[in-house]
């Protein structure tokens, strides 16, 4: 769908409604943060899963200095998750104000 097509936020939308906040939402839609959403489990999923078998197995045997860094990068990759999902909430809201008509 082209940018310049519009589509209803709400089935009894008049002109004059909250058209131009439907707008500027849709420049991050709500369908492209779910696939950003996507996208960052399954490339983050993984490794996080991979990354806490790694501190499992080792716990005895790693350096102290080893752990440490694959605990960061767990922890950067879990924030990367993270993100992704907070952005999904926001679309979500942002998405739902616009959709409503103001009083």
């Amino acid at each position: 769908m082209s940018e310049t097509r519009r589509l209803p936020i709400a089935r009894d939308e008049q002109p004059g409604d909250n058209t131009e906040v439907a707008v500027q939402v849709r420049k991050r839609p709500y369908g492209s943060a779910i696939l950003s959403l996507l996208v960052a489990a399954d490339q983050r999923c993984p490794a996080i899963i991979g990354q806490a078998h790694i501190l499992y197995h080792d716990r005895f045997g790693a350096s102290p200095q080893d752990a440490e860094r694959t605990f960061r990068q767990l922890k950067r990759d879990a924030a990367d998750l993270l993100r992704a999902i907070a952005d999904v909430e926001t679309a979500m809201t942002e998405t739902a104000a616009a959709s409503i008509e103001p009083p």
